[in-house]
């Protein structure tokens, strides 16, 4: 060898009132999972219901929501002219004093009014028409609403004000003035890192809107230093992908800016990575041939210095050992080693076994473990076969990782690297202290990606466990990192 209850994404930002609903059921538990998921709530309605409930530890959570600094008008004084007659009364103020600056919504004031615009859309002779009317009910609603129904009737406001105008009406003032309120609108929904996608978001929601508006809302939400990057990757991962949980694309946006691999490079990059070679492909001195195996019989070398690179491995306290391959033929390979040293394996705490199986495949294993026919297998490849039987035999589980697909871009790799990244940190949590697991897995999935200037993380760094190889079919030696990257640290 070598060496998070995910409430859906969309329901949230479609249905801000859930947060609102969430504080009247008073479950502290379900605030703090809505709050971790972006259930943002720009109109206080949630916060203003936790005052009036006397709610310390909600008003706490609620009040220390992080807004963008944009065009915004402070809604801390009526926040604390609630809580001047509520339960809990100097606690709750104390803590609205400590959190003012977070207390913002979108000021939509400086924005013109129906009246308004209705005036300048008289023009002798030309009756308004529909197209300029459902304009100015629209604009009527913006200014009636809060929150996500104001996000979203910005947006629609911006298609209207779009449609219309292409329709090339030739009213000189009627135009004038909607484009006034278009860049009225733009100025008090986009702040400055944003007003650069302001294209690209009316577009998708042109035909995606409740999409487009979550997507505003998770950049909005997010640090100012971050919100530029942010929109110009969830666009393009929208762009290329129909069908994507913009929950997920963030996710391994943050993946790719903000995990911190300082460890794992620690561990196994460049002279680590060396050392550590060094030491598993060591020759034993001891060559003598007495020493037994777990069945009592005499033990060859190869066996003994297996047992070494495990102890190698395992010396930290890992409670896994990833095994990657690049080919069919290391694939196969790499399942004979287990089958032939699985006695080795089993010693060193391994009981579960992490292979990448089709639906189908993982059928026929699960039919063969329960009834014992080895008929049941008889299509499997041999490799696979032999180690089907030698893992019953020995009384080693087999789990089946998602096969590895052929991701067209990094959110779809990012996207399949972490199901195989919950599933293996999800065994990790129910497995006993003395309980080990071993996984086999493509190399491009274990390992970082480049990516421009930075990388995206692969399953190995984010376990915090070597991505190991299996050398070749003569010795079955394991060996760390070859061939891979150079590391995360020198991509980045």
């Amino acid at each position: 060898m070598e060496a998070n209850a995910d409430p859906n994404g969309l329901s949230l930002h479609a249905h801000f009132s859930i947060l609102q609903d969430a504080v009247l059921s008073q479950d502290p538990k379900l605030i703090e999972v809505l709050l971790a998921h972006y259930a943002r709530d720009d109109s206080a309605d949630a916060l203003m219901e936790a005052i009036q409930q006397g709610n310390v530890e909600m008003v706490e959570r609620l009040s220390k929501i992080a807004r963008c600094r944009g065009r915004f008008t402070s809604i801390y004084p009526r926040m604390l002219s609630l809580a001047e007659n509520t339960k809990n009364s100097a606690q709750i103020t104390a803590l609205l004093r400590e959190q003012q600056d977070n207390l913002m919504q979108f000021q939509f004031d400086h924005v013109m009014l129906p009246t308004e615009l209705e005036e300048n859309a008289r023009v002798p002779l030309k009756p308004i028409g529909s197209s300029y009317r459902a304009i100015l009910y629209s604009l009527n609603q913006l200014h009636h609403t809060s929150g996500m129904e104001l996000i979203k009737n910005a947006f629609i406001l911006k298609l209207q004000i779009q449609a219309y105008n292409d329709e090339k009406r030739r009213d000189t003032r009627r135009e004038e003035t909607l484009l006034i309120l278009d860049q009225q609108i733009n100025q008090a929904l986009f702040p400055p890192a944003m007003t650069p996608y302001i294209t690209d978001i009316i577009k998708i929601a042109q035909t995606r809107l409740p999409l487009a508006v979550e997507l505003y809302q998770m950049v909005f939400n997010s640090a100012p230093a971050f919100q530029s990057t942010l929109m110009h990757f969830m666009i393009n991962a929208v762009k290329e992908n129909a069908e994507v949980r913009l929950v997920d694309v963030k996710k391994i946006y943050h993946r790719i800016y903000q995990t911190n691999t300082d460890n794992w490079d620690r561990n196994y990059t460049r002279d680590a990575r060396e050392q550590l070679n060094k030491r598993l492909l060591l020759k034993l001195a001891n060559k003598s041939p007495l020493s037994l195996n777990f069945n009592g019989q005499p033990k060859s070398m190869i066996k003994q210095e297996v047992e070494h690179q495990l102890a190698v491995l395992f010396e930290k306290g890992h409670q896994g050992m990833l095994l990657s391959y690049g080919s069919t033929v290391q694939y196969q390979n790499t399942l004979n080693f287990i089958t032939k040293y699985i006695h080795e394996l089993k010693g060193r705490g391994i009981t579960t076994l992490c292979l990448p199986l089709s639906t189908r495949i993982k059928a026929l294993i699960d039919m063969y473990l329960q009834r014992r026919s080895e008929s049941t297998i008889f299509s499997l490849d041999r490799s696979l076969r032999k180690l089907c039987i030698t893992a019953r035999e020995n009384d080693i589980k087999i789990i089946a990782l998602a096969p590895p697909g052929k991701p067209q871009n990094i959110v779809q790799q990012g996207m399949a690297d972490n199901k195989v990244l919950m599933k293996l940190t999800e065994l990790s949590a129910r497995l006993l202290p003395t309980e080990k697991f071993l996984a086999i897995y493509q190399q491009q999935s274990l390992l970082s990606k480049p990516l421009g200037s930075r990388f995206l993380p692969g399953i190995a760094p984010l376990l915090g466990l070597p991505a190991l190889t299996v050398l070749s079919k003569e010795e079955y030696r394991i060996r760390f990192g070859l061939p891979q990257p150079e590391s995360t640290e020198k991509i980045n």
